[in-house]
């Protein structure tokens, strides 16, 4: 019996070895420049590739040719120290950067073109957050929607800073009701008298706008403008920025989750120029039935 489960476990493993080959590449010198296994001409395993010096350049784990879970890149010093981890999802990877001191340098999500998207931070070498940021992927690239600066008792440094507020009242409505949102340019990109704001959002029930925002300039919107062109809004809330607040409203007619787009546009306009800065925003929405 013993002889019988030592044939079949001997089986096992060169069936699973098949078409499976273990290679290691050298460059001019000599040098390991990377070490590998492939089935079938894909990579499959742990993945290593080497810098001349013999430190380790790369680390990564593939499955059918695809990178999974995390892949590692190291610096070519002396403690030949992690620079960056990336973690892999199916469509998006999160992105960490590291201080020589092993300290977290940057963190965040990066699309497979590596362009960033979501929530983004920066610390200095001693783990204290200097500067968040929040990106978009608007029609392929990515745009610094709103960015936050501190300083090192973590006050906000207001001349490195743009923030907007979209303050959603309720993210659950029913169907006869609208969301209601207050958004207001808190720190903006122009200063002085004359900037005001505005914001776009699709026309009709629904969100029509894409989710990169790549079609504004081919659908219908609703422009809705600042409490102080506003001769309904303006009166209710008067304790608001009556320049850099606009408050509207957004019907739908699903029920679930639906998705509120739209932009909050900072602009300064004279008769010799015209200059805008936008907030692109997008919150979710949960509409239950009205009965």
């Amino acid at each position: 019996m013993k002889r019988y489960i030592t044939w079949l476990c001997l089986c096992i493993l060169l069936v699973c070895s098949c078409n499976q080959n273990f290679e290691k590449k050298f460059d001019a010198d000599g040098n390991l420049k990377a070490e590998y296994n492939y089935k079938n001409g894909e990579y499959v395993g742990e993945y290593r590739e080497y810098f001349s010096s013999g430190n380790i350049k790369e680390k990564h784990f593939y499955k059918n040719g695809i990178p999974i879970d995390t892949s590692f890149y190291y610096d070519d010093n002396p403690q030949n120290s992690l620079f960056i981890k990336l973690i892999n999802f199916p469509k998006f990877y999160k992105k960490i950067s590291y201080h020589e001191n092993g300290i977290v340098k940057d963190s965040g999500y990066v699309n497979k073109s590596d362009k960033k998207f979501g929530d983004w931070y920066y610390y200095n070498n001693k783990a204290n957050l200097e500067i968040q940021d929040e990106y978009f992927i608007i029609n392929e690239e990515e745009y610094l929607n709103q960015t936050t600066a501190y300083n090192e008792n973590k006050n906000i440094i207001f001349s490195k800073s743009k923030i907007a507020d979209i303050n959603v009242f309720s993210d659950t409505i029913s169907m006869n009701e609208p969301v209601q949102v207050m958004s207001c340019i808190k720190i903006g990109h122009f200063v002085g008298d004359g900037v005001k704001s505005k914001i776009f959002i699709s026309s009709g029930y629904g969100n029509k706008i894409n989710d990169d925002f790549s079609n504004l300039n081919s659908i219908k919107l609703d422009t809705v403008y600042n409490l102080g062109m506003d001769n309904i809004n303006g009166s209710t809330f008067p304790d608001f920025d009556q320049d850099k607040c606009v408050a509207f409203g957004k019907w739908f007619n699903k029920q679930g989750e639906n998705i509120l787009r739209g932009v909050l546009v900072e602009y300064y306009e004279t008769d010799s120029q015209k200059k805008e800065n936008r907030f692109y925003f997008e919150r979710k929405i949960f509409v239950k039935d009205s009965l």
